[in-house]
């Protein structure tokens, strides 16, 4: 789905000289509780980053949890474009809280989405992080339809004007 989404906006030489090939997108599995396997309970480093201590984080620990590109020098190499999902450090980065209602932070959009961090396995049940349509972050099962939030990171020496605010966005140069 995002592949196509990248596909269709994003892959074309206007855009594309921006973005980089290198940065990839944390699909963190390292363990905060439980061991990963089979049907023990298991909660995921995120967990502990940002649930239970907030202190979010943009390292990659595992280098098989750094999705890049197929054609990067770096991560697993498992994606077709240079795409992902945010992950939820970085909703938290950006003024998500967990279990708290948040329609103030630049995320918000009254609209539902998936981060790409895992949250739990118990028993035969997922679930992932996931912010609510009134910014509220939580846990919800990997079984629930709801919208994604690609993301691409640019390349080191792309320049920026502006200063984030909504009267004054940021705009590549």
């Amino acid at each position: 789905m995002i592949d196509n989404w990248y596909a269709t906006n994003l892959n074309k030489a206007e855009y594309t000289k921006y973005i980089s090939t290198e940065a990839g997108f944390c699909g963190d599995r390292s363990l905060y509780s439980g061991t990963g396997i089979g049907t023990t309970e298991t909660h995921y480093g995120t967990v502990q980053r940002i649930y239970s201590n907030p202190h979010p984080s943009l390292k990659c620990v595992k280098t098989e949890d750094l999705y890049t590109a197929n054609d990067s020098n770096k991560g697993n190499k498992a994606l077709i474009y240079p795409v992902g999902l945010i992950t939820g450090d970085e909703v938290s980065f950006a003024g998500g809280k967990c279990e708290t209602v948040n329609t103030k932070f630049y995320l918000y959009t009254n609209q539902s989405f998936w981060t790409m961090s895992p949250f739990l396995i118990y028993d035969s049940a997922s679930s992932e992080f996931n912010v609510r349509n009134d910014g509220y972050m939580y846990s919800l099962s990997v079984n629930a339809q709801e919208g994604v939030r690609p993301v691409i990171n640019l390349k080191k020496d792309v320049k920026l004007t502006g200063d984030g605010t909504a009267s004054n966005p940021y705009v590549v140069i």
